[in-house]
């Protein structure tokens, strides 16, 4: 989904893809103060290690990950071969080599059964079955049937879809709003969306229109109206009018 031109935030936590995230959803594994972890477990990536909904992965001596909250406290055991971070009270977990989906109290709501999922946001998570990706929401229920190369999770009601080698958008409906014809792109935040072709990156809104020309060669994600790109070995942050604001 990116290379050089668009900067992608996609996990992959040992085998389970949990799709694009913003750093700002999530706070740093960081216990309160004065709290520790018990002595037979240990934050699964001290530099990726995210809570999400309270609570974060935690691996023991054995390599089964369970879940603790922000005291240090085991809410879930480890027990799972492999565990993503909580999103949308869910949190994908890996059972005899296929993926499903437990929720905050340590239930397995939705049955290890697809090859590979993506983190649950807005409702509806991307699963793949058959080698091909669609949707399902809390329910098990696959509301975008399995049809696409690739799917990544939802974000701000799109998310984006590829086939063919070429990225697009999808509604939650499943209608495609914005075409597959970009050599690459990122998930929306505030508005705006990074899109690639030709090796060379712009911002589009959710109809289509781009802020400016293909005219840089990286492309960062906007967070409080603003975006770092790159052109050249220069680097500067431009706002949501593609005007140059350093």
């Amino acid at each position: 989904m990116s290379n050089k031109s668009v900067v992608s935030v996609v996990m992959v936590v040992c085998g389970i893809f949990i799709g694009n995230y913003s750093f700002a959803d999530y706070q740093p594994c960081v216990l309160e103060n004065g709290y520790h972890l018990p002595s037979n477990v240990e934050f699964v990536d001290e530099i990726d290690c995210e809570f999400g909904n309270g609570l974060a992965p935690v691996v023991d001596k054995n390599h089964q990950y369970g879940f603790v909250n922000k005291k240090g406290q085991i809410i879930i055991r480890p027990q799972y071969k492999v565990a993503s971070t909580f999103s949308d009270n869910m949190a994908a977990v890996w059972v005899n080599g296929k993926r499903g989906f437990i929720n905050t109290r340590g239930t397995m709501v939705i049955p290890a059964q697809y090859e590979d999922v993506g983190l649950f946001t807005e409702g509806l998570a991307p699963v793949i079955k058959n080698n091909k990706w669609g949707f399902i929401n809390k329910s098990n229920k696959v509301v975008i049937p399995f049809q696409y190369d690739e799917a990544y999770s939802f974000s701000e009601g799109l998310a984006v879809v590829r086939n063919n080698g070429k990225y697009g958008f999808i509604n939650k409906q499943g209608q495609v709003v914005i075409p597959l014809t970009y050599q690459y792109v990122d998930s929306f935040s505030e508005g705006l969306a990074s899109v690639s072709m030709n090796n060379k990156c712009t911002y589009i809104n959710k109809q289509n229109k781009p802020i400016t020309s293909f005219r840089y060669d990286s492309c960062y994600e906007f967070y409080q109206g603003k975006a770092e790109v790159e052109v050249g070995n220069n680097s500067f942050t431009i706002n949501k009018r593609g005007q140059r604001v350093n």
